[in-house]
Order: structure tokens, then C-alpha cells, then sequence
């Protein structure tokens, strides 16, 4: 009996710390890719994911590969037990192709870039330009993405 209480409790406190997440992304570019390892590829649009979304790229621009390459993107981790983290990256195969911004929710951390010029504090231009990483701790931490070409 108490290893049936025992099993139900490990299963509603597993539940109830997974968190949900909404991801929106907005894209008018020909080409608009959202790839979340372990959940698919999507098009723009707004999704709800429970539990952790790792890893995952959001790519637009004129000619994008489903991978991000010759476009902006924006890449980010929703995580439920610790920091959530988005950042727009240049790092070459990706190029600036479109305006792009992001924002974390709830509290609205984000960056913007318009050009391939928009510095290191927006945008990755190497692996180690930690300042254009943003950062959320909600356990139902979101991201609403938008690229205009």
C-alpha cells in the first residue's frame, strides 16, 4: 500500500515541476524554420511545449537551410529547474539576411539586430560573446521571436 502512495506522489511531484512553455515566432521571410530537437521542425506560429525545450533554432531570412545557415538566428533553452537563456547568433554559416528581435517571458529580457553590424552585445559573432546572451528564470519561461525581411 505505501509503495502504491509512494509511486502515485513520485509521479504528481514530477508533473508538477514540469514547466510549460510558449514559443511564438513570427516571420514574413520566404524561407522561416523553428527546429526543436526531440519535437520537430515548425513554421511560424505559436506553440506551447510541456516541459524543457534544449537546443532549439529559429532561422528566417530569403534562402535559409532548416539548420539556420545564411540567415540570423535565434537560438534558446526553456528550462524548468534553472535559467532559461535565448541569444541571436552570426556566427558564420548564419548571416545577418533580416531584422530580428526576441524577447524572454515573463520578464521581457531580449536583443535586437537589423544588420550584420549590430555588435556583440546583440549578436554572436564568435562563440565566446557571452554579452548577447539573454537570460529568464521563470520555470514557465517563454520566447516570442520575430524576423522581418
Amino acid at each position: 500500500m505505501y509503495t502504491l502512495a509512494f509511486i502515485f506522489t513520485l509521479l504528481f511531484a514530477t508533473v508538477s515541476f514540469a514547466g510549460t512553455h510558449q514559443v511564438v515566432f513570427n516571420s514574413n521571410c520566404p524561407t522561416s524554420y523553428l527546429q526543436i530537437p526531440g519535437h520537430g521542425n515548425y513554421k511560424p506560429g505559436t506553440y506551447t511545449f510541456n516541459g524543457d525545450v534544449s537546443a532549439a533554432i529559429a532561422s528566417a531570412g530569403p534562402s535559409c537551410s532548416v539548420d539556420g545557415n545564411n540567415c540570423a538566428s535565434v537560438e534558446f533553452t526553456l528550462n524548468s529547474a534553472g535559467t532559461s537563456t535565448g541569444d541571436i547568433t552570426l556566427i558564420p554559416p548564419h548571416k545577418s539576411t533580416s531584422q530580428v528581435n526576441f524577447h524572454m517571458t515573463p520578464g521581457g529580457s531580449g536583443a535586437s539586430c537589423n544588420d550584420q553590424n549590430c555588435g556583440k552585445d546583440n549578436a554572436f559573432y564568435q562563440p565566446t560573446d557571452y554579452s548577447a546572451q539573454r537570460y529568464e528564470s521563470s520555470p514557465d519561461s517563454g520566447i516570442v521571436i520575430n524576423f522581418t525581411c
